[in-house]
């Protein structure tokens, strides 16, 4: 997970640590962005890079036809560890 991380800021490290308390059911943007206290388009733009750096995974889509994403459980192990702390 840290080499996955590396090009994250200070502030995208601690959303990241943050939106793992949502564990892994499935979420949308809005959610996320709730949870974190960012503007959905905010949050969309987290989500689309913990996706392109497969931190992330789509989960598919809700009855409203926005994208739910969720965690992958080796993530969320990582990111519960000592280690996966300081990342």
């Amino acid at each position: 997970m840290l080499s996955s991380v590396r090009g994250f800021s200070t502030r995208e490290r601690a959303l990241l640590a943050e939106l793992t308390e949502l564990g892994r059911v499935p979420f949308p943007a809005v959610t996320a962005g709730s949870h974190l206290g960012v503007p959905e388009p905010a949050a969309e733009d987290l989500l689309e890079r913990l996706t392109d750096v497969s931190l992330l995974e789509m989960a598919g889509v809700d009855e409203t036809g926005l994208p739910q994403y969720r965690f992958h459980e080796m993530v969320l192990v990582s990111a519960r560890s000592p280690a996966g702390a300081r990342c």
